[in-house]
């Protein structure tokens, strides 16, 4: 409940996954996927920056702006690979 994940990348993931956010609630329900050359045109996604703050995964630095797509995730399902950089 209330849950707002940092970025971050999922290091035992083998492949793509899926993802939904489920609950009543007035703010949230997006996924943010960095772009790492993975999308292509019709992947769908809002084009989205983040600026990243003190904890980063591997090939990030801290303040880090990363550019990528933001997915509605609220009752809906979205694959991706969370081998790369994401938070929801």
């Amino acid at each position: 409940k209330d849950y707002a994940a940092r970025f971050h990348r999922d290091k035992n993931n083998l492949g793509p996954s899926w993802i939904m956010a489920l609950g009543d609630y007035s703010d949230g329900g997006e996924l943010f996927i960095a772009d790492e050359g993975q999308f292509d045109e019709e992947e769908g996604g809002i084009d989205h920056e983040i600026t990243l703050g003190e904890k980063v995964p591997s090939g990030y630095v801290p303040g880090q702006v990363v550019k990528g797509k933001l997915f509605d995730i609220r009752n809906r399902w979205q694959r991706f690979d969370g081998r790369h950089g994401h938070m929801a």
